[in-house]
């Protein structure tokens, strides 16, 4: 599992791509629950176009690469992705997100991001 943690870490690493999945990635899991547990499915099936469409935009727009379920091929990164996420939304409750995707030097106009972030 950790190699293929390492694996999905490379893959996301821009702060754009991180929110996109920050987003994406939640709704997915969601959807199931919602589609069973709900009379008006609207909202499931809502949300996981919105998963599928932030997972793939992150792809696109941010990190210019392939999900990495697809690249990998290995239904091994669904639950590294899903630890990936947690601990992103850690660092955002610790207050540390910011800091960690060098966002904060941005902010104070210290540092020009990158293409892609």
């Amino acid at each position: 599992m950790k190699d293929c943690l390492a694996f999905y870490r490379s893959r996301h690493r821009t702060p754009g791509c991180k929110l996109t999945h920050m987003i994406g990635l939640p709704s997915l899991v969601a959807t199931p629950f919602l589609l069973l547990f709900q009379r008006d499915k609207k909202l499931g099936v809502s949300l996981l176009f919105l998963g599928l469409f932030m997972q793939f935009a992150g792809h696109f727009f941010f990190e210019k690469n392939k999900p990495t379920l697809i690249e990998s091929g290995d239904v091994k990164v669904i639950p590294a992705s899903l630890i990936f996420i947690w601990g992103e939304w850690l660092d955002v409750f610790r207050g540390q997100w910011i800091k960690k995707n060098g966002l904060d030097l941005w902010a104070k106009g210290d540092l020009e991001l990158p293409p892609g972030r």
